[in-house]
């Protein structure tokens, strides 16, 4: 599809999830941000983004105008694993992933 309509949908069961890979050189540390879309009747349902051995629970609304934080997570180096869960579904669908984004924090 075409980039406005990049997202993650149909999600309607809690046994439904994605994954993804990632491979790190160093220790690192990140904020998590998630952007979804999501109906009305889809708010209150809830969700948990697993960063690495970190999860970071999260709480659906109406589509939110910026991506929402959700913490800081720091990954060691080598392969860790990024998912997305849900663990209540409210409205018959979750939301409408459309990213999830790590960046970098500086250490002070």
């Amino acid at each position: 599809g075409k980039t406005k309509d990049a997202y993650v949908d149909e999600w309607k069961r809690n046994d439904q999830s994605v994954h993804w890979p990632v491979r790190l050189r160093e220790p690192a540390t990140y904020q998590v941000a998630i952007s979804y879309d999501a109906e009305p009747k889809s708010a209150g349902g809830s969700f948990v983004v697993r960063v690495g051995d970190k999860a970071l629970p999260g709480m659906v609304t109406e589509t939110p105008k910026e991506p929402v934080a959700l913490g800081k997570v720091t990954l060691p180096a080598g392969v860790s694993e990024i998912a997305v869960e849900p663990t209540a579904i409210k409205g018959g669908e979750l939301l409408r992933q459309r990213a999830v984004t790590l960046t970098p924090v500086r250490a002070d």
